[in-house]
């Protein structure tokens, strides 16, 4: 069941895109072209898409997001053709743009940020301009493409022979989502903020696709799904910037920023740990900065997994953890399994130099210091002072633990066990 919850809570987009395309889909209002005028429908909601493509690429353009950018540009193009000039979004345009599309999800997104208004964004601008010039003389002159399709010596575009049969939709099909799949991979461990929205966006072009593959062209089934689009990449240039202004760039966790604001957030009942890597710095010297970028990236993600606490970068090789309880025993227990984990763990750095042919593989340990709220400690400042006294008892201590305030923590054990004899007790 929590599974379940933990699955519905992190793909809740998703799944809204999946619910989206039944209800659009199969309703009559929406299919039946006499309910709504699509004259009526251009008039109150047509242009509502466009706006939240723009704002969308505007929040992107001040961003310096260039994939999430180029991308809706290119959505914002398809979108006014499919409404707007329904003429040339025949079964050419929706071939083009179906093999197209998913590519240039590809391309955008594993393409490094280089900016937009400059050479390298200037390069893929061209590189939009030509493809979307392609699909446009291939809608107007279709029956051009056919007969170039049906003699070219490349098998790819035969395809185009059998496009309304059975087996072109299932190589399209296939398509989409073996680049959904692509995509998830690609960049879900280093985008998660992204990751959702990028796939609910091809989830629904594809379903447009289908849509206009198996039954009649309908203009008022395109306005609503195009709708939906641009809310999802209007909430997607949202979720940049809150990226960028919260996340911490190497670590992909939440950053110092973030963690301000939940301190400030705290009133009592909870506890704070702060973590150190050993041996850090003299860690850098022997393998490098690249070497330790990659061993911080790696511990952050182990921390994210296994910790049932929120996990920030405090600074350096320095994190913060914070729990919304003072189950002390419980936060022990779990902080000394992770940190057996950790240091058991291999952490591929790649090839150490040049020379080296073999990639290397390195383990290292934590430390950590655990205070929880008291009358003593009762104010965040004081709880991660008192944290940081406990982490540097632990550097003096050897190292590859955890300190804490072992009193406390026998109490709490104490506790817990008076509480199991009383519950045995009752029954």
């Amino acid at each position: 069941m929590n599974r379940i919850f933990f699955f519905l809570k992190n793909n809740w987009i998703i799944l809204f895109a999946v619910i989206f395309y039944i209800i659009t889909l199969n309703f009559n209002c929406f299919q039946n072209k006499d309910f709504i005028s699509n004259e009526i429908l251009q008039k109150n909601l047509g242009y509502i898409p466009l706006i939240f493509f723009a704002i969308a690429a505007l929040l992107a353009l001040i961003f310096n997001c260039s994939s999430v950018f180029f991308l809706t540009i290119i959505h914002f193009y398809l979108y006014y053709i499919s409404v707007f000039k329904p003429k040339y979004f025949n079964s050419a345009f929706i071939f083009g743009i179906s093999i197209l599309l998913p590519i240039n999800y590809i391309f955008f997104i594993l393409s490094s940020e280089r900016g937009i208004f400059n050479l390298f964004g200037l390069k893929k601008i061209f590189a939009i301009v030509a493809q979307l010039y392609l699909l446009t003389f291939i809608s107007i002159k279709p029956n051009n493409f056919i007969v170039a399709a049906a003699n070219t010596k490349y098998k790819i575009l035969r395809f185009y022979k059998i496009f309304g049969n059975l087996e072109f939709r299932i190589i399209n099909i296939l398509l989409f989502f073996f680049m959904i799949f692509i995509v998830y991979i690609f960049i879900v461990k280093k985008f998660r903020y992204r990751a959702k929205f990028f796939i609910s966006a091809l989830l629904i072009c594809f379903f447009l696709f289908q849509k206009n593959y198996l039954t009649n062209y309908n203009q008022n089934t395109n306005i609503f799904i195009g709708l939906f689009i641009s809310i999802i990449f209007f909430a997607l240039s949202i979720s940049v910037g809150f990226e960028k202004a919260y996340n911490d760039e190497l670590t992909a966790i939440k950053g110092r920023r973030a963690l301000n604001e939940e301190l400030n957030k705290l009133n009592a009942n909870y506890s704070i740990v702060m973590l150190d890597i050993d041996h850090f710095k003299k860690f850098n010297d022997t393998y490098g900065h690249k070497a330790g970028d990659i061993v911080l990236f790696s511990i952050a993600q182990i921390l994210e997994k296994r910790l049932s606490g929120k996990v920030f970068r405090y600074g350096g090789e320095e994190f913060t953890i914070i729990y919304p309880h003072k189950n002390i025993k419980k936060i022990y227990e779990e902080l000394d399994n992770t940190r057996k984990y950790i240091s058991k763990t291999k952490i591929n750095i790649g090839k150490n130099n040049k020379k080296s042919k073999t990639e290397k593989k390195v383990s290292v340990t934590i430390s950590m210091g655990l205070c929880c709220y008291t009358k003593m400690y009762d104010t965040p400042d004081k709880i991660i002072r008192r944290a940081d006294e406990f982490l540097y008892q632990a550097k003096e201590n050897g190292r590859n633990r955890v300190e804490t305030d072992f009193d406390l923590l026998e109490k709490d054990d104490k506790k817990q066990v008076s509480n199991k004899k009383g519950d045995k007790n009752e029954k």
